[in-house]
């Protein structure tokens, strides 16, 4: 199927986030799927993905979180944004294109990785009759065993290099520190698909498959081989077909 991709901004707070909706040439209210992409990166983390979903007729939504990556073109710098300044920024790209007259708002994913299957995880605890469904690579579930390797919150820096590659304010730490992923993963009971590579150092795969266990509808699949790699084909190749199947069901 043909499709199209536009791109513009959302404001919201005073922030602008750049964003790219993937249209299908498709007639009819769409099934909407949110890419959340992770620390570090950009809307064009999740580029094939959304590619592969439009021309199956699905509406693709990718964005930048403010201060989310270095090739960030939304407002905001790393050490400003949190966890929960990205909260933010994903209901404010959910509100706008759930507005939208072609989208059915039934119908609504998110597909997060790493830090952006974090925030998708507490977007949809926060809003689960908006949330349809769950699809989360290699979930950032270590966020506040991360945060706590501070003996107190008052030994946070003011900014912090993590890990040697991206520069984090001390507010980043503090907003980690107090997340409850266990009541996060229990309010959510709609369905939810989970990927992880079982070579990742950065988020090892025990906390997805404790994930799992938790969540009231999951599935969990853990690829051999592959790490902390969104675009690898190790990974990304099931992950894509099992996206396509788990939208089936939604």
């Amino acid at each position: 199927m043909k499709y199209t991709v536009n791109e513009f901004y959302i404001e919201a707070d005073g922030k602008r986030i750049l964003t790219k909706l993937y249209r299908p040439d498709a007639k009819g209210r769409l099934p909407l799927v949110v890419f959340v992409h992770g620390l570090g990166a950009d809307n064009m983390n999740f580029a094939r993905y959304a590619t592969a979903l439009a021309k199956l007729g699905y509406a693709c939504v990718c964005f930048d979180f403010c201060g989310g990556g270095f090739g960030s073109r939304s407002t905001g710098k790393t050490t400003e944004m949190t966890p929960l300044t990205e909260v933010a920024d994903l209901e404010a790209v959910l509100r706008e294109a759930r507005s939208w007259d072609f989208i059915d708002t039934g119908k609504t994913v998110l597909v997060g990785e790493s830090l952006g299957g974090m925030v998708s995880a507490m977007t949809a605890a926060k809003h689960q009759d908006a949330i349809a469904g769950l699809f989360l690579i290699f979930p950032a579930f270590v966020i506040g065993d991360n945060a706590r390797r501070f003996k107190t919150k008052d030994a946070i820096p003011e900014t912090v290099d993590y890990p040697n590659w991206i520069t984090l304010g001390r507010q980043y730490y503090i907003d980690s520190w107090d997340i409850d992923v266990d009541g996060i993963i229990e309010k959510y009971d709609k369905p939810v698909c989970i990927i992880h590579g079982k070579e990742d150092n950065l988020v090892p795969y025990a906390y997805s498959v404790k994930a799992n266990e938790a969540y009231a509808d999951s599935t969990l699949y853990l690829i051999d081989g592959v790490g902390h790699e969104l675009n690898n084909p190790i990974l990304s190749e099931p992950a894509t077909q099992q996206l396509k199947e788990f939208m089936t069901k939604i």
